[in-house]
This record gives structure tokens, C-alpha cells and sequence, in this order.
């Protein structure tokens, strides 16, 4: 299955495509239409693009999943320039270095760097 597009335990959710200047009661605002939201969490800094990201944990799957579907590409921040990315955060671990791309025990090579090892 794809990630992101199975429950977890803990109804969070991953939201992508926040601008840096988001607030924790900005996007409360627009899920807790959907049901009771038990804790937003922004990470800032972390992506290229300069944008952030949010973790939302609601009471129950049933309305996290009501979330999902009504805001993931339908709803956009102010100060953004695509919509809300809203999908089911992965767990704990569950995304390694497989994910990025690489093999697990492939290596990072660069020019200057001729250590053996």
C-alpha cells in the first residue's frame, strides 16, 4: 500500500505544504471542522523549499479520516502556493533510508572525501 494511506493508532495525520509563517491556530481552525483535534505539532525548517510541515492527532480515525478528505488539495494557506498535502502519518521508524531513495547500505560519495571504510 502506499504511504500515508493507512490509519495508525494514533489518528495523527501528516500535513505538507505549510507555509513557515503557519500557526498552530490557524490550522486548528480548519480541522477541527471536522472533529476534535488533540494536538498540532509544526516542524519548521527541515525541507528545501522552506516550507513546513504539521503533525495533527485527532480523537478518533473516523474524523481524521473526514479531515483528509476534505482538506488534502482542496484547502490552501494563506501565504502558500499549492494546497494542504493531508494523508495518515506514517509510524515511528517506518520510513528509512530505503525511502530517500537510497539502499540500505549504500554511501554517500563525495569528491573530496577519500576515507575507506
Amino acid at each position: 500500500m502506499a504511504a500515508g494511506t493507512v490509519p495508525n493508532l494514533e489518528n495523527k495525520l501528516f500535513v505538507g505544504g505549510c507555509p513557515p509563517t503557519s500557526d498552530e491556530e490557524a490550522l486548528r481552525a480548519i480541522f477541527e471542522k471536522h472533529g476534535t483535534v488533540d494536538e498540532i505539532f509544526i516542524m519548521r525548517g527541515g525541507s528545501r523549499s522552506g516550507m513546513a510541515c504539521a503533525f495533527v492527532r485527532f480523537a478518533t480515525q473516523e474524523t481524521a479520516q473526514r479531515a483528509i478528505d476534505a482538506i488534502h488539495g482542496n484547502v490552501t494557506l494563506p501565504d502558500a502556493s499549492e494546497p494542504l498535502v493531508v494523508r495518515w502519518a506514517d509510524a515511528p521508524g517506518s520510513r528509512g533510508r530505503e525511502s530517500r531513495g537510497r539502499q540500505p547500505n549504500e554511501r554517500r560519495r563525495s569528491g573530496g572525501d577519500r576515507r575507506s571504510g
